[in-house]
């Protein structure tokens, strides 16, 4: 009899998050090995509910997306609490759980009573990292930028920091820690870090890779070389830390691994009726150029390697090598064995180069899904060649092993490459597809619908079903979630065939992924995802998909939502405008246009301000660049709530426009950042138009009845207009001078009390 294949559900916070995505591809990873349903729940992070309305905020509406994970329907769950929950310990996590209290359920970085666990043990990992800075490279002045100060993997972090200053004799100084953000942008905390320095840091600690890619970024700007000036080091290794230049010295805590075997004890959860337990994975350093030891071996790594050779004959299950190469545990034991053997092999001179080629190209090579594993596998060589070197006491041999692994290096390179062209291609084709969804779109619902399901074919994507409301969810209040009790399957498609039914199909909410529509033969890895407008959620959108386009899905989630937008708009607009040009002109604005603030999105403000400054009419006329930043929105959102966040930047958007003149272009380019081009025959100073510009920010703060106080940082820059004008150079420009003007940015948010 055929064992019954496992549904396992996976809730997760949004898949724009490295760490999500990475989770997300380890469990993914080992559905497609052990032929389970991969179901996949990406919700928001939860933050404190505040009742105040405020524009097209649909945080509470993701955070929905775990209502429609229903537990008869699963084997198991795995939940990331630490990651879609603020405060792990806070009522609606515990909920959350309680609706899969009668299935196995594995959480991850965070242990609840009753369910299994899988974390890491980040305080070894970061203590030999440290053991490693002060040992080999002599560090003594060591800081560390952390996450925030409420998050427990960040404080776990930062304990482990101290606790490896202590063994190693340094004093630890609050003064060499700050505090960024693990999933935002934190390159303001790395620069708040730099400047507490009269002389640089010998290294910066990170308590994430994002984090360090920040304090690359900060030190850039100072012209400070990474591995040379300075060590900086991340904790992770998710793919950035081999993509950034120099490579990322971290450590290796991969998600992807954690996903994996969270996945692995579900399913023996459920197969063996195995009891609720914690699994800590091992966290270890991985040494590499930004610590200056891209042409070293890592002593640790090499110590404990050269253990394992004196017991390779024996213990040959489950070997993890190092920390590095996880992904094929035992399949390298034969290969370390074989050369082991004929190394030490007294009565040859010879080793066998062909048979080990062969053998390490069929087993270990085998396990590379992606550049991170590839740039592992050379980490991996490097090691065990020093190893083996030091083990063989044959000159001949040596040299034979310096051919060998030469051989070795060029197969990992060749399958690099590869790796790297399929992925451009496959980037430049999905990106593509995906950004032309939207240009499908007209006023007929069914044909729109039928050429939007046609695209998707074209994608990389087995099945995909997009339910529809009959009555969207009109988002008035964004405190208040709504779920949809029944929704329309208005269109799907099965491998090459699209299918748009001419009558209504209704399905109940439960029964969204266990209909008789939905295809059960073959395994399959689905991702359920909101679809909305500005001020409206449309409906759901199911996609089942291999695990290379895991990157794309968020994409296609809001380029589909756009499309659909379009759509309702255009049949709208077709019963009372035929003109063709205006429509056009609808759905470019749409597209360029920011949904919060009603701005120029980013792509907008670039285009319609190098189309003005490039216009041979507009030679050179004089113009601006002002880049503008609102101060301390992190702050704002953590004290008072996102939708607060969301008034400040409105606010921001106000002041710009009543500032500068209708015939400026001002968009928001990105969270909170804003930018303002204008052509301008004045010779107003840049003082005085910074200055402009707070009085008016400033009015509008005694007007609100805010508690807090909406502040920004600007930079400007005079060019004069011609053909060539790049808008993102002098936009770089205007970066820089802003970062002089945010020195003398206000510590606190809160309004001064007035005397009573």
């Amino acid at each position: 009899m055929t064992e019954k294949r496992l549904n396992i559900g996976l809730l997760i916070n949004g898949m724009d998050d490295d760490f999500a995505n990475a989770v997300c591809r380890g469990v993914a990873e080992l559905a497609e090995k052990l032929d389970f349903n991969l179901l996949i729940f990406p919700g928001n992070n939860f933050h404190t509910r505040i009742s105040t309305i405020s524009d097209t905020l649909f945080n509470s509406q993701h955070q929905t997306i775990f209502s429609y994970a229903f537990e008869d329907q699963l084997d198991a769950v795995i939940i990331s609490v630490g990651s879609i929950y603020t405060d792990p310990h806070c009522e609606s996590a515990m909920e959350v759980i309680s609706h899969f209290s009668h299935i196995p359920i594995v959480t991850l970085c965070f242990e609840v009573e009753g369910c299994s666990c899988v974390r890491f043990d980040a305080t070894s990992g970061i203590i030999e990292l440290i053991d490693h800075l002060v040992g080999t490279h002599d560090c003594k002045k060591i800081a560390f930028l952390s996450g925030s100060d409420d998050n427990e993997d960040s404080i776990e972090r930062l304990n482990a920091y101290i606790t490896a200053l202590e063994k190693n004799g340094i004093e630890y100084k609050e003064s060499y820690v700050a505090y960024g953000d693990f999933t935002t942008d934190s390159i303001n905390k790395a620069d708040e870090l730099l400047d507490r320095f009269d002389t640089l840091p010998d290294a910066i600690c990170c308590a994430n890779d994002r984090l360090a890619s920040d304090v690359y970024r900060a030190l850039a700007r100072r012209n400070i070389a990474v591995g040379r000036d300075v060590i900086v080091t991340g904790y992770d290794n998710v793919v950035l830390s081999s993509a950034l230049t120099p490579t990322l010295t971290t450590v290796n805590a991969s998600p992807c691994s954690l996903g994996l075997h969270a996945a692995r004890l579900a399913v023996d959860m459920v197969r063996k009726n195995l009891p609720p337990q914690t699994l800590t994975l091992k966290s270890q350093p991985i040494l590499r150029e930004s610590c200056r030891s891209h042409k070293n071996v890592n002593p640790e790594a090499g110590k404990l390697l050269s253990d394992f050779l004196e017991s390779v004959s024996i213990k040959t299950d489950n070997i993890h090598f190092l920390g590095l190469i996880s992904n094929f545990n035992g399949e390298a034991t034969s290969f370390i064995n074989l050369l082991y053997d004929q190394i030490t092999d007294e009565t040859t001179e010879e080793i066998d180069q062909a048979t080990l080629i062969a053998m390490f190209n069929s087993t270990i090579l085998g396990y590379v899904p992606d550049t991170l594993s590839a740039a592992s596998i050379c980490d991996f060589i490097r090691t065990l060649q020093t190893v083996m070197t030091n083990h063989c006491s044959c000159v001949k041999k040596r040299d034979q092993l310096a051919t060998l692994f030469a051989e070795l290096y060029s197969s990992v390179c060749s399958v690099l490459v590869g790796l790297i062209y399929y992925q451009m291609q496959g980037n430049r084709f999905n990106s593509f597809f995906i950004n032309n969804i939207t240009s499908f779109a007209n006023s007929d619902r069914n044909t729109s619908l039928a050429e939007i399901m046609q695209q998707i074919c074209r994608l990389d994507i087995k099945n995909s079903y997009i339910y529809l409301a009959e009555n969207p969810i009109h988002i008035k209040d964004p405190s208040v979630a709504e779920t949809f009790d029944e929704l329309l399957l208005s269109a799907y498609h099965h491998g090459y065939e699209c299918f748009v039914p001419k009558e209504n199909i209704v399905v109940k909410r439960h029964d969204l992924f266990s209909n008789d529509y939905i295809l059960k033969n073959e395994r399959f890895t689905m991702v359920i995802l909101p679809l909305f407008t500005m001020n409206e959620q449309l409906g759901m959108a199911i996609f089942d998909l291999p695990i290379s386009f895991l990157n794309y899905v968020q994409l296609m989630s809001r380029q589909l939502s756009n499309a659909l937008e379009s759509m309702c708009l255009l049949s709208r607009l077709n019963s009372h405008i035929e003109d063709v040009e205006l429509r056009n002109t609808m759905l470019s604005t749409i597209a360029s246009r920011d949904s919060l603030t009603g701005l120029y999105n980013r792509y907008g403000f670039f285009e319609h301000s190098e189309l003005i400054a490039r216009n041979p009419a507009n030679a050179g006329r004089r113009a601006m660049i002002a880049f503008v930043d609102m101060n301390n929105l992190k702050i704002t959102n953590d004290t008072f709530g996102h939708e607060e966040g969301d008034f400040a930047l409105c606010l921001i958007n106000n002041a710009l426009t009543m500032c500068f003149n209708k015939s400026s272009i001002i968009g928001r380019i990105g969270g909170d950042e804003f930018a303002v081009f204008a052509i301008t025959d004045s010779n107003e100073p840049e003082k005085s138009i910074q200055l402009r510009l707070k009085n008016i920010l400033n009015q509008l703060n005694r007007e609100s009845d805010k508690p807090y106080e909406v502040t920004l940082s600007i930079g400007i820059v005079r060019f004069k207009c011609s053909d060539n004008v790049i808008i993102r150079s002098y936009l770089e420009q205007a970066d820089k001078k802003l970062y002089l003007d945010k020195r003398e940015k206000p510590q606190s948010i809160f309004k001064k009390q007035k005397n009573q």
